[in-house]
C-alpha cells in the first residue's frame, strides 16, 4: 500500500520520467549530425501558433521541423495510425514540400513504428537516421528500431534527438506535490512501462 501511495505522487512520477530522460539530454539543432531522414514518433500534436515560453522546449513535430529546415536531413518520416494518416499536412505546415514527407503505417505501438522505419530504411538504403521522440521514451524506441533494423538485415545508425516539453520545461508547481493523485500514478505507470519495455527488448522476448 505504501509503495502505491509513493508511486502515485506527482513528484515521484515526474522524477522517474526525468531519470529515464537524463540519458538523452536536449541538444541544439546545430549540434545534431546530418542523416538520411528524420523519423518522428507519434505522440505530439501540430506546432503551437505562439512563441515558446521561457524554459519550454519544442514538441516532437516542432523539433523535427527545426532539424529539417536546418538541413540536418532531407526527409521527414512520420508514423500514423489507421485513422490519422491524412493529417500530416496540418502537422508539418504548408512550407514543407510533400516530396520531403514520408508517411508510414498503420501503427499501433512503438514496435510497429520500429518495423515501418526499418522497412523504409531498407527500401531507401538509409544508413543514418535522426530519431525524434520524448527523452523518457528514447531508450526503448532506439532499442526497438535497432532490433528491427537487424531483423531487416541492414546497418542503421540511430541518432537521438529528444523533444518533449513535459520533461524539459521547468517543473510546474503541481509536480512537486507529495500527495497521491491520478497525474502521479499516470507518470509513474508511464515510466514503469518504459523500464520494463527496455528489459523485454534487451532479453529478446
Amino acid at each position: 500500500m505504501s509503495v502505491a501511495w509513493f508511486l502515485s505522487t506527482p513528484f515521484v512520477g515526474r522524477l522517474l520520467l526525468e531519470w529515464l530522460a537524463s540519458r538523452y539530454p536536449p541538444i541544439p539543432v546545430a549540434s545534431c549530425p546530418t542523416a538520411d531522414a528524420i523519423a518522428v514518433l507519434a505522440g505530439a500534436g501540430p506546432p503551437r501558433h505562439r512563441p515558446l515560453n521561457p524554459g519550454e522546449s519544442p514538441n516532437r513535430i516542432e523539433a523535427a521541423l527545426a532539424l529539417y529546415h536546418a538541413g540536418r536531413a532531407p526527409l521527414l518520416l512520420l508514423t500514423a495510425d489507421a485513422e490519422n494518416g491524412e493529417g500530416w499536412r496540418e502537422e508539418v505546415g504548408l512550407d514543407t514540400p510533400a516530396r520531403d514527407v514520408l508517411i508510414v503505417g498503420p501503427v499501433r505501438n512503438t514496435a510497429d513504428e520500429a518495423r515501418w522505419i526499418a522497412a523504409a530504411a531498407r527500401q531507401r538504403n538509409w544508413r543514418r537516421l535522426v530519431l525524434v521522440t520524448s527523452g523518457y521514451h528514447m531508450g526503448r524506441a532506439m532499442l526497438l528500431i535497432e532490433k528491427a533494423a537487424r531483423r531487416a538485415g541492414i546497418s542503421l545508425t540511430v541518432i537521438p534527438f529528444p523533444a518533449d516539453q513535459l520533461i524539459y520545461e521547468r517543473w510546474p508547481q503541481g509536480a512537486r506535490r507529495f500527495l497521491p493523485g491520478i497525474t502521479g500514478w499516470e507518470r509513474s505507470s508511464r515510466a514503469a512501462r518504459e523500464i520494463l519495455g527496455q528489459l523485454v527488448v534487451r532479453v529478446g522476448f
